[in-house]
């Protein structure tokens, strides 16, 4: 079982060198606490400094936000998804009847509104396959919780259990408020 380096300064010492190996591990916080930019960070490392491709599945935050968002920090997604290192997913799971605006010529793999998980990793799996990716952030499996029709605990449990049999090492956000622990 080895260890992947989070590309995160000062983590690794921390985490007893890095992450396990194609582990699942989620990050937790309220909103604004810096999950997203502690996603794109782990990503944007390990593609830049590492050489390991990696995939997002944003299931909230529109794709252009987020590599908007990236700028401040330098680092360029938009390159990296040319260079076929990076791909981004818009995987948000809710249905939007009053959205009309629509991304034009955009990078970005997008799925229509589905909260069926199958057609969710489906899409991540394909993606993997064609970048050969070693790292996921999701951001955020909250939005699975909140729209799923059936027992939030099976969707994400379902998730969860798909993404394991990728071979990547895997960070998702789910977002927690006041003094509220994780739960599903």
């Amino acid at each position: 079982m080895g260890t992947v380096k989070s590309a995160i300064s000062g983590l690794d010492e921390l985490i007893e060198g890095g992450y396990v190996e194609n582990d699942v591990i989620l990050v937790t916080g309220g909103p604004g606490a810096g999950k997203t930019t502690f996603g794109v960070q782990y990503l944007m490392g390990g593609v830049e400094t590492l050489n390991e491709p990696g995939i997002l599945v944003a299931m909230e935050e529109t794709p252009s936000r987020i590599i908007r968002d990236s700028w401040r920090f330098g680092w360029d997604m938009e390159k990296l998804i040319a260079q076929k290192k990076l791909k981004i997913i818009y995987a948000n799971p809710f249905k939007y009847t009053k959205f009309t605006k629509t991304p034009q010529n955009s990078p970005v793999c997008s799925i229509a509104a589905s909260k069926n998980i199958g057609d969710i990793f489906r899409q991540i799996h394909d993606a993997a396959g064609e970048i050969k990716a070693k790292r996921l952030f999701v951001d955020s499996i909250t939005s699975l919780k909140l729209s799923a029709d059936e027992d939030a605990r099976d969707v994400v449990s379902e998730f969860v259990k798909n993404l394991e049999y990728l071979d990547c090492t895997t960070l998702m956000t789910s977002e927690i408020y006041g003094g509220q622990s994780f739960s599903v």
